[in-house]
């Protein structure tokens, strides 16, 4: 694992500590809880796992578990940021931004797949 993917790794980790202390302190008793919503680069270079996770909100611990694999860390653009949520509906205060995003991933999943075509057209 490269220097920068490893301290990107561990700034990930400490937002995610962050995430957690904020569950336990402030919504420790309330339906609303903390989630990560995951921002994917939607680069050229980006992994179709990582792209396909732009949008989604995951628990600290789920994403934990995704980066427990060294694959998933090197050369990852991604970001993370905390997301106000409800644990029992689902319900996300910033509806629209989560829209725009499912649309953005989509599109570029759909751009990924035709590349990928395309090169396998070209190798034939």
């Amino acid at each position: 694992m490269k220097q920068n993917d490893n301290q990107l790794l561990k700034m990930r980790l400490a937002t995610l500590d962050s995430t957690d202390s904020m569950n336990t302190t402030v919504y420790d008793d309330s339906d609303w809880k903390m989630g990560v919503l995951w921002w994917s680069a939607l680069s050229p270079s980006s992994k179709v796992s990582h792209v396909e996770r732009h949008g989604r909100i995951y628990s600290t611990n789920e994403v934990r578990d995704f980066y427990t694999h060294s694959e998933n860390v090197e050369g990852c653009s991604c970001s993370l940021s905390p997301i106000l949520f409800n644990v029992k509906t689902g319900e996300v205060l910033q509806t629209e931004l989560i829209e725009k995003m499912d649309l953005a991933r989509n599109e570029h999943l759909k751009t990924l797949r035709l590349s990928t075509i395309t090169n396998q057209q070209l190798d034939n």
